[in-house]
């Protein structure tokens, strides 16, 4: 939002400063309304501001809240893989239902954590509250203060 206040409240091409908005693993945060304001903005300042996403593999944050409660995202994402990759997905960038159904927000959420995520430990070696973060799922987890 703090973006959309510095975009809308100066002009970025008489000022000596280039504007580069960038929020990291943020919610959907703007109306329909002010993305079309925010996407023309962008259009008439062109090289003076630019504005980027950056998400973490598959952040349950980045999916809410539910684009049916008219929230969208302002640019596309730049996602960074559980391998480590770094893409730019403005090609299937698509802020609609469909990448935020109800159902799979569920599943990202309750679903429990693979064996695959979980370190493996001897059962000795593994704490009650190792125990207990294993359970909880990893896109949840990697938001944990101590994680």
């Amino acid at each position: 939002m703090a973006s959309c206040y510095f975009l809308l409240q100066f002009d970025w091409t008489n000022l000596p400063h280039r504007f580069v908005g960038v929020t990291a693993g943020a919610p959907r945060s703007c109306a329909t309304s002010m993305k079309n304001v925010i996407d023309e903005r962008l259009q008439a300042l062109g090289e003076s501001a630019k504005m980027h996403r950056l998400v973490k593999d598959k952040d349950v944050v980045t999916k809410v809240p539910p684009t049916f409660l008219a929230f969208q995202h302002l640019v596309p994402p730049v996602c960074i893989e559980e391998n480590g990759e770094i893409r730019l997905k403005e090609a299937e960038f698509v802020d609609t239902d469909g990448d935020a159904k109800i159902e799979e927000l569920r599943d990202l959420v309750i679903s429990p954590a693979s064996e695959d995520e979980e370190e493996k430990k001897s059962e000795s070696e593994t704490t009650r509250y190792e125990k207990w973060i294993g359970r909880v799922p990893k896109s949840l987890r990697d938001h944990m203060p101590e994680l």
